[in-house]
């Protein structure tokens, strides 16, 4: 990584210059950071929750709250959560927040009455908001009846708290129904009459504000109550709260009003919201959308294009011959795109349209189909794809494939789990696995002992519900031949399958991996043996002691750095924060100047959601931490907002490497479950552009020169 010192011009100035740190006295952060590296809660944090420094007890108070309550685990000493409850009524604001966020965390029972107790006495407002956020992570009676009342709460921040709260509980949870409607009458009293999306809506200040929460919080438990909300929504001028409510109206059935809203929609000046209205109506076809996608083919977003190339088949299942010819023209303009993302769309798009049966009552729709292909021919063309360059190409061409008659599709399949890339190989298994055919899933079996770590763990997701007792051998051998990085994912995913599988081989096998040296793993293995094995909880092994981690020597700077990292695109410009994630910055940066990250593809596009990149495999499977192993996560009350800089992981928590990910916008459903490290400065325009295969070409540490 280059180091680059900039004379950035006035105006820049005050934009692109990290913020002043304000660092502990002593060496306590270093060793706060250290024992929380090492998961040590032996007693020397505990004790750091007594120090006269309040930075030294805050940050104390956030490390005993990152570091996981496993099941299995050895019980921390003194007890944690007592101690943080103790926490709250620290003489300093900060200690307090802290302290509740931390509480949120680890979700100990008994500890919700406590923290509801505080809500309505907590003057500070930073304080009321935390205790509400982490209220909200408890599944108990009392904190739940907090968060409700905390829709009422005079500041408008608690109020985002609550509603975002609402948002975690589970669907089916009892009262939920009430929930809702008071979360609608909350937002009912305070939802503003907005002008409809475009140049306005556009240029409006995108916030988190309590509108945007409230439809986040309902379309995220797919609330039908929520009609009215998300049809008001959708005229907001706050984009945030536009895309909500696209992604609520996704969830309901449609009718001739939320079909006019979503095609309304499609014209909207901001990508991310005509981008949801063509998502919603793949998932909600309504007729009459044939036109207005066919539009969207041209949209400048190539986002919003494979949107609508994918939603266009949808839309015209039971439609007239001539929304049949709207939509085959406008998916033979989308295999013709510039971008590859949006012909691998069409692809599929194409292949659906190609398999698509008019209706009895429509015989003339027949011959308007036959334009694009005979139905019999997707077989034929989706060969030409699976040898193509491009490996994303290659994987729309699989997903494609999956749609065909289960005998083709499973021919294509098996060609395609010997592609060289290991994404497109993963993605042929993971189709086997969903079609579930006897020869498809023997395809999947025989991955399970293949030579590449990333596809025998795609091959242990795809067995899934067809596993049974006959697969334990081929699981165990599986487990010997894996190796490295990808191994532990393979090993946590294994247990859960031989929890379904049932038996006594499986038994015996779910033991061994109870004793594995990766503690998420271990967990994972001791809970199924617990729960499906009749294992008494202290029956499994006793877990290995693993040596700490190396310490890292880490840098304590003025002020937080500034990073640029250049794509095929362009380039962003990302503020990082080592005082909130010392460990997270410290291997980003480390590996950044090996020039590891160098012509590391961008794998994973999700639009309006997340661009992720940083693995050298290029399947998303791949990138340890600079030492080696897996980064412990690193969680703060920091939100995720538009360009903020996170770190993947799967279900551990503290699996953590070096890939990276940069939200389209807030995705609050990740706050406090991911690593926040970043935020983008610079490029967001570079970001909105960025599309699956694009790489990162260099990562450019920045120092700006004084004048």
């Amino acid at each position: 990584m280059r180091v680059e010192t900039q004379l950035l011009p006035t105006p820049d100035t005050r934009v692109l210059v990290g913020s002043p740190i304000a660092w502990p006295r002593g060496a306590e952060f270093d060793e706060i950071a250290r024992l929380e590296d090492a998961r040590d809660t032996s007693g020397r944090l505990q004790q750091l929750l007594e120090h006269a420094d309040a930075r030294v007890r805050a940050r104390a108070c956030l490390a005993l709250g990152r570091c996981p309550n496993l099941p299995g685990a050895p019980r921390a000493e003194p007890p944690i959560g007592p101690l943080l409850c103790a926490r709250l009524a620290d003489a300093d604001i900060g200690v307090r927040a802290s302290a509740a966020f931390a509480l949120g965390l680890r979700a100990e029972a008994g500890s919700g009455p406590i923290l509801a107790s505080l809500i309505p006495a907590a003057s500070d407002i930073e304080v009321r908001a935390r205790l509400v956020e982490a209220a909200s992570r408890h599944d108990d009676e009392f904190a739940r009846s907090a968060v409700l009342a905390a829709l009422q709460d005079p500041d408008p921040r608690v109020r985002v708290e609550a509603a975002l709260g609402i948002a975690r509980w589970k669907r089916d949870l009892p009262g939920g129904e009430a929930a809702d409607q008071a979360l609608i009458a909350a937002l009912a009293n305070r939802q503003r009459a907005a002008a409809p999306g475009g140049a306005a809506g556009a240029a409006a200040n995108e916030t988190l504000d309590f509108e945007a929460a409230s439809l986040f919080a309902l379309s995220r438990r797919s609330s039908p109550l929520g009609r009215a909300a998300f049809l008001t929504g959708a005229q907001s001028s706050n984009p945030l709260a536009r895309i909500f409510a696209m992604k609520g109206l996704a969830t309901l059935a449609t009718d001739a009003e939320i079909g006019a809203t979503l095609q309304l929609a499609l014209n909207d000046l901001d990508w991310r919201v005509a981008c949801e209205a063509a998502l919603a109506l793949e998932a909600r076809p309504t007729e009459g959308a044939t036109a207005a996608l066919s539009r969207s083919i041209e949209h400048a977003s190539s986002h919003v294009r494979r949107a609508a190339a994918l939603a266009l088949p949808r839309c015209v299942e039971r439609a007239s011959a001539q929304s049949r010819e709207l939509a085959v023209q406008g998916v033979e303009r989308a295999l013709r795109d510039v971008s590859p993302a949006v012909r691998g769309g069409a692809l599929i798009a194409r292949t659906r349209l190609d398999l698509l049966e008019p209706s009895d009552a429509e015989p003339q729709a027949r011959q308007s189909t036959r334009t694009l292909a005979p139905a019999r021919s997707a077989h034929d063309h989706l060969r030409e794809w699976m040898r193509a360059a491009d490996p994303h190409l290659r994987v729309a061409a699989a997903t494609a494939s999956a749609l065909l008659p289960a005998p083709e599709a499973v021919t294509l399949l098996a060609e395609l789990t010997s592609d060289e890339h290991p994404l497109v190989a993963g993605a042929a298994i993971e189709e086997l696995g969903k079609l579930g055919t006897p020869e498809a899933l023997s395809i999947v079996r025989a991955a399970l002992v293949g030579a590449d770590d990333g596809v025998r763990l795609a091959a242990v997701m795809a067995l899934g519900e067809a596993a049974n007792p006959q697969d334990v051998p081929l699981l165990e051998q599986a487990l010997t031949l894996a190796s490295g990085e990808i191994e532990p994912e393979i090993a946590f995913n294994t247990a859960r399958l031989l929890g379904r599988i049932g038996g006594e081989e499986a038994r015996r096998l779910c033991l061994a991996l109870a004793a594995h040296e990766d503690a998420y793993v271990r967990s994972v293995a001791r809970s199924t043996c617990f729960e499906r094995f009749d294992v008494p909880e202290d029956g499994p092994p006793a877990a290995p002691i693993s040596a700490p981690p190396a310490e890292p020597r880490l840098e304590r700077p003025a002020r937080n750095p500034l990073v640029r990292i250049d794509t095929t695109r362009g380039s962003l410009v990302f503020e990082l924060y080592p005082a909130e994630c010392p460990l997270h910055v410290h291997s980003f940066l480390t590996k950044a100047r090996a020039g590891f990250y160098e012509d590391t593809p961008f794998h994973r596009v999700v639009p309006d959601f997340v661009v992720q990149g940083g693995d050298a495999r290029g399947d998303g499977n791949g990138g340890a931490s600079w030492r080696g192993d897996s980064l412990r996560n690193e969680f703060t009350p920091r939100k995720f907002a538009r360009g903020t800089l996170g770190m993947p992981r799967n279900d551990n928590p503290d699996s953590g490497g070096s890939q990276i990910f940069i939200t389209h916008r807030a995705t609050p459903h990740l706050d406090g479950r991911y690593t926040a490290f970043g935020d983008l400065r610079a490029g967001a325009d570079v970001l909105d552009r960025l599309e699956i295969g694009d790489r990162i070409l260099a990562i450019v540490e920045l120092r700006v020169a004084s004048r």
